[in-house]
């Protein structure tokens, strides 16, 4: 797996959509900042896009949105055998029902997409996680 790109909005810090690129030539990357400044909030949010759930468990994803925001979205592409994936979470906050989390991932490149809709989470997190590691 070849991470490529993740997009936060009204994730844990992150209240305006942030987008955080892995693109290039460069085989490592290194993620730098002070104290709160939402690096492991990106993890969080690959974690979140790729399982539907955070460090804190699978419940209260809730208290994932943003103080400020309605909703949140987290996308993460990467590539694993040369075909491009982005899986994704939305979550809102005005919605009580569990769980509230949409979760897709497709195949981006060069096929039509391969949704894997419709399915529970935790079959969905069984699946990534066979499927990626």
């Amino acid at each position: 797996m070849i991470p490529q790109r993740v997009l936060l909005k009204g994730f844990l810090c992150y209240t305006d959509e942030q987008e955080v690129r892995f693109d290039g030539s460069a085989t490592l990357w290194m993620l730098s900042g002070l104290n709160g400044s939402g690096k492991s909030s990106i993890f969080d949010a690959v974690t979140y896009a790729l399982f539907g759930h955070h460090r804190g468990g699978g419940s209260q994803a809730v208290e994932l949105i943003n103080k400020d925001s309605d909703s949140l979205l987290v996308e993460f592409d990467f590539l694993l055998d040369g075909q491009l994936y982005r899986p994704s979470a939305r979550r809102s906050a005005t919605t009580r029902a569990a769980p509230a989390v949409r979760n897709k991932s497709f195949a981006v490149n060069p096929s039509p997409p391969m949704m894997a809709n419709g399915f529970r989470l935790r079959a969905r997190a069984e699946r990534m996680s066979s499927r990626f590691g």
